[in-house]
């Protein structure tokens, strides 16, 4: 189930439906509770907007939180949502994916990225045919074995110094061939180029070359060296493989296992990223849910001066109404269709309705 607002970052907007907010959140996957963040871009309004889905996964031992801010400044102005997964511990105690290596950790990662898809859709009105998926180190080794099943969900991946683990090299046979940006340190020790390579994870050279194979390699490529303008040692060459699904390469000259970062960079990872995502849109995406079973409610009079009667399709669970600041000044847990609010100050609220499948449903009140 999901957990109610624990942060609101921005103000409401007056004339949109739902505000700028970063929230936790959390989802049952067989029986694991787990954990994401979510981002919803400065006057995002479901009822008109049908934004892309950008999911983030963080590297080994990492987590969701540190990097839920990345993206958000992009996505008010390139209208998408971001999402922030969390991954479980490991063997060793270290935050992991279930991506078929040593250090995996033993959830279902798969169904974790796949039902918050259908999740996202059903709730937010996301764009099924817009839906990505990017990864860092071990994120980015998830994100690969994420579209090994999923591609007929995830338009297009960008994967940061992560390779294929050997089982993913080995069963990597997708319905629908997935555009790849792979981005990589030559000089990287934690996830090696070329040479050696960790145990139970491809190189560089090796995860390209499937790529090629399934994405139609045509037997050419173009290399572009990026501005170079940061005196941080490192250049930059993006290689674009002539391909029938797209295929690039960002080399990252005598770099470690770094994530770019401006200004110590020339660019920035989270821009190379949502630069490649916004070119792509999948053919013939599944969503594996009922939109006749989108859950919905209708929020009247509005705006209030005294009672607001709710209306929904479903049995209601619980009411909680918040003020600009998110201090909770209404909650009530059960049934119930209707609330005074002739107590209250006029102004702008949000409220908040959790139905019996626990899916969550925020409307914007006026009371005046």
């Amino acid at each position: 189930m999901k957990n109610i607002i624990t942060t609101i970052i921005l103000l409401l907007f007056i004339k949109g439906t739902i505000f700028s907010q970063l929230t936790q959140e959390d989802i049952n996957i067989n029986g694991d509770i787990r954990l994401y963040y979510q981002y919803l871009p400065s006057g995002f309004n479901a009822t008109n907007e049908s934004l892309p889905l950008v999911i983030v996964l963080h590297g080994l031992g990492g987590d969701a939180l540190s990097l839920s801010n990345s993206f958000n400044w992009i996505a008010d102005t390139a209208r998408f949502i971001p999402v922030y997964l969390q991954g479980e511990p490991n063997f060793q105690g270290q935050n992991s994916w279930n991506n078929g290596t040593l250090l995996s950790s033993t959830v279902d990662d798969v169904s974790f990225i796949s039902q918050l898809i259908d999740s996202m859709i059903v709730n937010y009105n996301v764009n099924p045919a817009r839906v990505y998926c990017t990864g860092i180190s071990m994120g980015a080794i998830m994100t690969y074995r994420a579209i090994e099943t999923l591609n007929d969900k995830i338009a297009a991946v960008s994967c940061h110094i992560g390779t294929m683990s050997l089982s993913t090299l080995q069963n990597y046979n997708p319905i629908y061939p997935v555009p790849v940006q792979h981005v990589h340190g030559t000089n990287d020790a934690i996830v090696p180029y070329d040479g050696t390579p960790m145990p139970s994870l491809s190189l560089v050279p090796e995860t390209i070359n499937k790529l090629k194979s399934v994405n139609g390699f045509q037997g050419d490529s173009t290399i572009v060296q990026l501005p170079d303008n940061v005196n941080d040692g490192i250049t930059l060459d993006k290689i674009t493989y002539n391909c029938t699904t797209p295929l690039e390469l960002i080399r990252m000259n005598n770099a470690g296992h770094i994530y770019l970062l401006q200004p110590t960079n020339d660019t920035t990872g989270m821009f190379l990223t949502w630069h490649f995502f916004r070119q792509f849109t999948h053919s013939n995406p599944t969503v594996s849910i009922d939109e006749n079973q989108k859950q919905t409610i209708s929020v009247y009079p509005n705006p209030v001066s005294k009672l607001i009667h709710i209306k929904a399709n479903s049995a209601i669970k619980e009411i909680t109404l918040y003020d600009l600041k998110g201090g909770v000044v209404y909650k009530y847990r059960g049934q119930k269709d209707k609330i005074n609010v002739s107590h209250l100050e006029k102004g702008v609220y949000l409220l908040s309705v959790l139905l019996n499948n626990d899916k969550h449903i925020l409307e914007k009140v006026i009371i005046e």
